[in-house]
Protein backbone atom coordinates (compact mmCIF):
# COMPACT_ATOMS: atom_id res chain seq x y z
CA UNK A 1 0.00 0.00 0.00
CA UNK A 2 1.43 3.38 -1.10
CA UNK A 3 1.30 6.78 1.21
CA UNK A 4 -1.20 8.44 -0.79
CA UNK A 5 -3.65 4.77 0.82
CA UNK A 6 -2.39 5.16 3.75
CA UNK A 7 -3.99 8.45 3.80
CA UNK A 8 -7.41 7.44 2.25
CA UNK A 9 -7.52 4.59 4.72
CA UNK A 10 -6.82 7.29 7.78
CA UNK A 11 -9.36 9.41 6.01
CA UNK A 12 -11.78 6.77 5.74
CA UNK A 13 -11.26 5.67 9.18
CA UNK A 14 -11.38 9.18 10.38
CA UNK A 15 -14.30 9.96 8.82
CA UNK A 16 -15.84 6.87 10.52
CA UNK A 17 -14.52 7.92 13.45
CA UNK A 18 -16.51 11.54 13.15
CA UNK A 19 -19.21 9.58 12.26
CA UNK A 20 -19.41 7.27 15.11
CA UNK A 21 -19.01 10.05 17.12
CA UNK A 22 -21.20 12.67 15.87
CA UNK A 23 -24.30 11.44 17.71
CA UNK A 24 -22.07 10.85 20.85
CA UNK A 25 -21.50 14.76 20.86
CA UNK A 26 -24.37 15.25 20.09
CA UNK A 27 -25.72 13.55 23.77
CA UNK A 28 -22.98 15.41 25.05
CA UNK A 29 -24.35 18.79 24.20
CA UNK A 30 -27.91 17.73 24.89
CA UNK A 31 -26.57 16.20 27.89
CA UNK A 32 -24.85 19.08 29.16
CA UNK A 33 -27.77 21.27 28.39
CA UNK A 34 -30.34 19.40 30.34
CA UNK A 35 -28.39 18.96 33.42
CA UNK A 36 -29.71 21.30 35.23
CA UNK A 37 -33.06 19.03 35.49
CA UNK A 38 -34.15 15.85 36.26
CA UNK A 39 -34.77 13.45 33.26
CA UNK A 40 -37.33 10.85 33.41
CA UNK A 41 -35.96 7.60 34.88
CA UNK A 42 -37.07 5.39 32.04
CA UNK A 43 -35.16 8.09 29.42
CA UNK A 44 -31.93 7.92 31.07
CA UNK A 45 -32.01 3.79 31.29
CA UNK A 46 -32.49 4.19 27.50
CA UNK A 47 -29.41 6.92 26.83
CA UNK A 48 -27.59 4.52 29.42
CA UNK A 49 -27.74 1.64 26.99
CA UNK A 50 -26.74 3.97 24.23
CA UNK A 51 -23.78 4.96 25.58
CA UNK A 52 -22.71 1.45 26.24
CA UNK A 53 -23.74 -0.05 23.24
CA UNK A 54 -21.44 2.80 21.87
CA UNK A 55 -18.61 1.87 23.90
CA UNK A 56 -19.08 -1.39 22.46
CA UNK A 57 -18.55 -0.08 19.15
CA UNK A 58 -15.80 1.44 20.58
CA UNK A 59 -14.45 -1.41 21.65
CA UNK A 60 -14.84 -2.89 17.90
CA UNK A 61 -13.26 0.12 16.53
CA UNK A 62 -10.31 -0.22 18.51
CA UNK A 63 -9.83 -3.96 17.64
CA UNK A 64 -10.03 -3.07 14.21
CA UNK A 65 -7.86 -0.24 14.24
CA UNK A 66 -4.90 -2.94 15.97
CA UNK A 67 -4.80 -3.93 12.03
CA UNK A 68 -3.65 -0.58 11.19
CA UNK A 69 -0.37 1.08 10.56
CA UNK A 70 1.20 1.80 14.40
CA UNK A 71 1.38 5.82 13.69
CA UNK A 72 -2.17 6.22 12.85
CA UNK A 73 -3.26 3.83 15.22
CA UNK A 74 -1.82 5.48 18.16
CA UNK A 75 -3.49 8.22 16.86
CA UNK A 76 -6.62 6.93 16.76
CA UNK A 77 -6.06 5.24 20.25
CA UNK A 78 -5.10 8.47 22.02
CA UNK A 79 -8.80 9.44 20.53
CA UNK A 80 -10.59 6.60 21.17
CA UNK A 81 -9.17 6.93 24.97
CA UNK A 82 -10.14 10.32 24.87
CA UNK A 83 -13.86 9.45 23.76
CA UNK A 84 -13.78 6.62 26.20
CA UNK A 85 -12.76 8.71 28.83
CA UNK A 86 -15.27 11.41 27.83
CA UNK A 87 -18.17 8.49 27.58
CA UNK A 88 -17.09 6.96 31.33
CA UNK A 89 -17.73 10.74 32.57
CA UNK A 90 -20.83 11.33 31.24
CA UNK A 91 -21.54 7.44 32.47
CA UNK A 92 -20.79 8.78 35.55
CA UNK A 93 -23.22 11.79 35.12
CA UNK A 94 -25.88 10.28 34.13
CA UNK A 95 -25.52 7.21 36.91
CA UNK A 96 -25.50 10.39 39.73
CA UNK A 97 -28.80 11.43 37.74
CA UNK A 98 -30.43 8.37 38.42
CA UNK A 99 -29.67 8.24 41.39
CA UNK A 100 -31.33 11.29 42.21
CA UNK A 101 -34.35 10.54 39.83
CA UNK A 102 -34.34 7.63 42.15
CA UNK A 103 -34.14 9.05 45.46
CA UNK A 104 -36.49 11.93 44.25
CA UNK A 105 -39.21 9.62 42.43
CA UNK A 106 -39.00 7.60 45.92
CA UNK A 107 -39.68 11.00 48.12
CA UNK A 108 -42.46 11.61 45.65
CA UNK A 109 -44.67 8.24 46.28
CA UNK A 110 -43.48 8.95 49.94
CA UNK A 111 -45.50 12.23 49.74
CA UNK A 112 -48.07 10.64 47.36
CA UNK A 113 -48.83 7.96 50.04
CA UNK A 114 -49.05 9.52 52.72
CA UNK A 115 -51.59 12.30 50.77
CA UNK A 116 -53.54 9.35 49.89
CA UNK A 117 -53.56 8.66 53.47
CA UNK A 118 -54.67 11.80 54.30
CA UNK A 119 -57.31 11.79 51.69
CA UNK A 120 -58.81 8.91 53.19
CA UNK A 121 -58.99 9.90 56.60
CA UNK A 122 -60.53 13.56 55.53
CA UNK A 123 -63.01 11.08 53.41
CA UNK A 124 -63.75 9.11 56.60
CA UNK A 125 -63.96 12.45 58.76
CA UNK A 126 -66.64 13.70 55.85
CA UNK A 127 -68.50 10.72 56.11
CA UNK A 128 -68.61 11.11 59.97
CA UNK A 129 -69.62 14.64 60.10
CA UNK A 130 -72.15 14.40 57.18
CA UNK A 131 -73.88 11.60 59.90
CA UNK A 132 -73.47 13.31 62.47
CA UNK A 133 -75.57 16.46 60.61
CA UNK A 134 -77.96 14.27 59.64
CA UNK A 135 -78.68 12.48 63.31
CA UNK A 136 -78.84 16.46 64.59
CA UNK A 137 -81.40 17.12 61.57
CA UNK A 138 -83.53 14.05 62.68
CA UNK A 139 -82.66 14.72 66.42
CA UNK A 140 -84.18 18.76 65.32
CA UNK A 141 -87.14 17.25 63.91
CA UNK A 142 -87.98 14.89 66.45
CA UNK A 143 -87.36 17.83 68.62
CA UNK A 144 -90.30 20.46 66.50
CA UNK A 145 -93.03 17.23 66.67
CA UNK A 146 -92.67 17.04 70.53
CA UNK A 147 -92.93 20.61 71.41
CA UNK A 148 -95.87 20.98 68.73
CA UNK A 149 -97.28 17.85 70.84
CA UNK A 150 -96.85 19.42 74.12
CA UNK A 151 -98.67 22.56 73.11
CA UNK A 152 -101.57 20.33 71.94
CA UNK A 153 -101.37 18.57 75.17
CA UNK A 154 -101.12 22.01 77.04
CA UNK A 155 -104.29 23.00 74.93
CA UNK A 156 -106.10 19.92 75.82
CA UNK A 157 -104.75 20.44 79.64
CA UNK A 158 -106.44 24.17 79.50
CA UNK A 159 -109.74 22.94 77.95
CA UNK A 160 -109.77 20.12 80.74
CA UNK A 161 -109.09 22.80 83.45
CA UNK A 162 -112.11 25.11 82.05
CA UNK A 163 -114.25 22.20 81.93
CA UNK A 164 -113.57 21.58 85.21
CA UNK A 165 -114.07 24.84 87.01
CA UNK A 166 -117.31 24.79 84.75
CA UNK A 167 -118.11 21.55 86.23
CA UNK A 168 -117.44 22.64 89.75
CA UNK A 169 -119.49 25.53 89.68
CA UNK A 170 -122.51 22.99 88.46
CA UNK A 171 -121.57 20.47 91.34
CA UNK A 172 -121.27 21.69 94.82
CA UNK A 173 -120.71 18.28 96.18
CA UNK A 174 -117.59 17.75 94.25
CA UNK A 175 -115.81 20.80 95.04
CA UNK A 176 -113.27 19.47 97.16
CA UNK A 177 -112.66 16.56 94.21
CA UNK A 178 -112.03 19.07 91.80
CA UNK A 179 -109.86 21.17 93.44
CA UNK A 180 -107.25 17.47 94.37
CA UNK A 181 -107.72 17.51 90.50
CA UNK A 182 -106.96 20.97 89.56
CA UNK A 183 -103.49 20.72 92.09
CA UNK A 184 -102.73 17.74 90.13
CA UNK A 185 -103.29 18.72 86.95
CA UNK A 186 -101.17 21.68 87.45
CA UNK A 187 -98.50 19.85 89.02
CA UNK A 188 -98.30 17.90 85.72
CA UNK A 189 -98.76 20.77 84.02
CA UNK A 190 -95.78 22.27 85.67
CA UNK A 191 -94.16 18.82 84.87
CA UNK A 192 -94.70 19.12 81.32
CA UNK A 193 -93.19 23.01 81.09
CA UNK A 194 -89.93 21.40 83.22
CA UNK A 195 -89.34 19.06 80.47
CA UNK A 196 -89.75 20.88 77.85
CA UNK A 197 -87.38 23.62 80.01
CA UNK A 198 -84.59 21.31 80.33
CA UNK A 199 -85.10 19.23 76.49
CA UNK A 200 -81.74 21.03 75.30
CA UNK A 201 -79.84 20.28 78.17
CA UNK A 202 -80.72 16.98 78.44
CA UNK A 203 -81.02 15.78 74.33
CA UNK A 204 -79.70 12.34 75.25
CA UNK A 205 -82.53 11.52 77.19
CA UNK A 206 -85.16 12.73 75.50
CA UNK A 207 -86.89 9.87 74.13
CA UNK A 208 -87.41 8.24 77.86
CA UNK A 209 -88.79 12.29 79.06
CA UNK A 210 -91.27 12.10 75.86
CA UNK A 211 -92.57 8.45 77.02
CA UNK A 212 -92.91 9.07 80.57
CA UNK A 213 -94.91 12.26 79.83
CA UNK A 214 -96.76 10.17 77.61
CA UNK A 215 -97.89 7.48 80.45
CA UNK A 216 -98.39 10.53 82.85
CA UNK A 217 -100.79 12.08 80.49
CA UNK A 218 -102.38 8.45 79.40
CA UNK A 219 -102.55 8.38 83.18
CA UNK A 220 -104.40 11.75 83.67
CA UNK A 221 -106.50 11.05 80.93
CA UNK A 222 -107.51 7.63 82.60
CA UNK A 223 -108.00 9.74 85.90
CA UNK A 224 -110.09 12.89 84.12
CA UNK A 225 -112.26 9.81 82.65
CA UNK A 226 -113.18 8.01 85.05
CA UNK A 227 -113.91 11.20 87.54
CA UNK A 228 -115.81 12.64 84.44
CA UNK A 229 -117.67 9.70 84.28
CA UNK A 230 -118.09 9.21 88.46
CA UNK A 231 -119.84 12.99 88.13
CA UNK A 232 -122.03 11.61 85.30
CA UNK A 233 -122.99 8.65 87.93
CA UNK A 234 -123.19 11.51 90.90
CA UNK A 235 -125.65 13.82 89.02
CA UNK A 236 -127.52 11.05 87.76
CA UNK A 237 -128.25 9.04 91.01
CA UNK A 238 -129.19 12.75 92.33
CA UNK A 239 -131.57 13.57 89.63
CA UNK A 240 -133.07 10.24 90.65
CA UNK A 241 -133.44 10.87 94.36
CA UNK A 242 -134.46 14.46 93.75
CA UNK A 243 -137.58 13.07 90.78
CA UNK A 244 -138.51 10.58 93.52
CA UNK A 245 -138.76 13.26 96.07
CA UNK A 246 -140.55 15.86 94.29
CA UNK A 247 -143.02 12.93 93.33
CA UNK A 248 -143.44 11.37 96.90
CA UNK A 249 -144.30 13.99 98.85
CA UNK A 250 -142.49 17.29 97.42
CA UNK A 251 -140.65 18.18 100.18
CA UNK A 252 -137.25 18.38 98.89
CA UNK A 253 -134.75 21.14 99.76
CA UNK A 254 -134.97 23.97 97.33
CA UNK A 255 -130.81 24.87 97.36
CA UNK A 256 -129.82 21.31 97.15
CA UNK A 257 -127.97 22.52 94.23
CA UNK A 258 -126.84 26.06 94.84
Amino acid sequence: MNFNDDKLDQGQVKNNNNNHFQPQQQQQKHFKGTNNGIRNFNDLKVEFEHIRNNLISLESEISKGKRDKQPFKNNCDNQLLIKNQELKNQIRKYKENENLSEKRLSLQEKYLDEYKSNFNRIQEEIIQIQESINNYKELYNDRNKTEKIIIELKTENKKLIEENNKSNKDIQQLKEENKQLQQLLNDRDKQLEAVNLSFGQHISSTSKQFNDSYTIINKLEDQLTKQIKHYDDLNNIDNIEINLDITSNNNSNPNYFQ
